[in-house]
């Protein structure tokens, strides 16, 4: 459903939910890392 631009409302809160998650994932990455140094 991420793909289909007919639904434009949709898609863009498919974008800032694809966001919000990449940015959870790297602050935990980079958590990690600083935890392990």
């Amino acid at each position: 459903m991420c793909g289909d631009d007919a639904i434009s409302g949709h898609n863009m809160w498919c974008v800032r939910e694809l966001l919000i998650l990449f940015g959870i994932g790297f602050k935990f990455v980079y958590h990690a890392c600083v935890g392990l140094l």
